[in-house]
């Protein structure tokens, strides 16, 4: 029968009589074609700078072609239903469902704060990020001139006023396929502006990004394969190699202690600061930058460890730790990766901490990172060691006018190839494909 297949046949209009496939015809023989003379192109293409040097440039992934043949499913959030339709509902009222979604609750009823990028455990729990912590200062000071947009935004979304210290950490969803998935806070891993954590293959080691302006790089180590609920945690300190260029500029990686703790301490201490609300007359309960420099300083005002656990970010800073990044993203690895491998991280924009004093908004007494100004940002590469240690951070690709700007989300695919999404006004804001065999 010819004409128009009914609504729902799942047939092809170039199809023949009960399904039977027919031979394609020329417009289809060029489709294929264009396919395969893409699938062969170098995913890393080159352009000419206007010095002669070759400039590397990702190449888009496009909604459903196949790259070096495998298909790379891309797809689309937006305006439209699941039959292609316009979707009407308001956005705030378009939610995922279906009989396999779960909606994991906290045993404590507190929730968590402005998920972000996640990964999934080597041994398969889903890993989310609580970004965009809190400022304790301005969360419980009476003062409204230190109370800044994001912590009004984060009393008038909980409801109440809350703790400041119960959120800016890893969520570890533990059963994930159980009828009551259970999310447990990972509060041993300290708490900042987390993008996100990966887990090495070893089980142990875990690294962790900060996304905001003059943050750290972080790394887990637990006690315990499998078992993110204690260990040590430490940031990295930076040494610059000589020059200032974003694309060709590495660092040497040192990692500086701050502590060991488990998760059960870290929330005991947490449950000190709870019951607070500014509109009592009270005095405010938090920790200073003055307590911060004291521990740094081998004056602990506390009997604990407390400090570089709650407030992970500055007591990086305190200790000698690089807090200049701006602005870390995304952070990643293959599965199975092992020494030669690379841990990829994004940063979406190279500028202000990352500057050189003279040309920054703010100086550091460090001033460890001294690059020059590339608002496209860079997708860097940290080589991996012996015990899943990384020593070294350098650039892989860095963006421009004419590429990708600012990269947000990475992911690593088992062949070693990296898919990063674009999270900026970039006409495109699209996915690329980084190949480190081209490069």
């Amino acid at each position: 029968m010819g004409g128009t297949l009914p609504p729902g046949d799942r047939r092809r209009e170039a199809d023949g009589p009960h399904g039977v496939r027919r031979p394609p015809g020329p417009r289809e023989r060029r489709r294929r074609h264009r396919r395969r003379r893409d699938a062969r192109r170098p995913v890393l293409d080159r352009r000419r700078a206007d010095d002669g040097r070759q400039q590397p440039r990702l190449q888009r992934v496009r909604s459903a072609r196949r790259h070096r043949g495998r298909r790379l499913p891309v797809h689309r959030l937006g305006d439209r239903t699941r039959d292609g339709q316009p979707d009407a509902r308001p956005p705030h009222r378009r939610r995922l469902g279906g009989p396999r979604l779960r909606e994991p609750r906290l045993p404590t009823g507190r929730g968590t704060w402005n998920n972000c990028f996640g990964t999934v455990s080597p041994w398969n729990t889903p890993l989310s990020s609580e970004e965009y912590e809190p400022d304790a200062k301005a969360w419980f000071e009476p003062d409204e001139q230190t109370y800044g947009n994001r912590e009004a935004t984060m009393a008038d979304y909980l409801g109440y006023f809350g703790n400041a210290y119960r959120y800016g950490y890893v969520v570890e969803i533990t059963e994930p396929f159980a009828e009551s998935p259970t999310p447990e806070k990972r509060f041993a891993m300290g708490r900042f502006s987390h993008e996100n954590a990966v887990v090495m293959p070893d089980n142990k080691t875990v690294y962790m990004s900060d996304d905001g302006t003059g943050v750290v790089l972080g790394k887990f180590v637990a006690d315990r394969a499998r078992d993110l609920s204690s260990g040590t945690l430490y940031a990295a300190s930076l040494t610059q190699d000589d020059g200032t260029d974003p694309a060709s500029v590495g660092f040497d990686v040192e990692w500086v202690e701050l502590g060991h703790a488990t998760d059960a301490e870290v929330e005991s201490w947490v449950a000190e600061y709870d019951g607070q609300d500014p509109s009592d007359d009270y005095d405010p309960d938090y920790i200073t930058d003055e307590e911060v420099e004291a521990w740094a300083n081998g004056n602990n005002p506390y009997d604990d460890q407390r400090i570089p656990f709650l407030e992970t970010r500055k007591a990086a800073g305190a200790l000698g730790a690089t807090d200049e990044f701006r602005k870390m993203e995304g952070v990643n690895v293959r599965p199975n990766a092992h020494v030669g491998d690379y841990v990829y991280v994004a940063m979406s924009e190279i500028n202000e901490s990352m500057l050189a004093n003279e040309d920054a908004p703010e100086s550091d007494p460090e001033d460890d990172i001294r690059l020059e100004r590339n608002d496209y940002g860079a997708l860097y590469r940290m080589p991996i060691e012996g015990g899943f240690d990384v020593r070294r951070i350098e650039p892989a690709v860095v963006g421009s006018e004419d590429s990708f700007w600012q990269l947000d989300n990475v992911v690593v695919m088992d062949d070693g190839r990296v898919i990063v999404g674009e999270d900026s006004d970039h006409e495109t804001n699209q996915l690329w494909v980084y190949d480190p065999a081209d490069n």
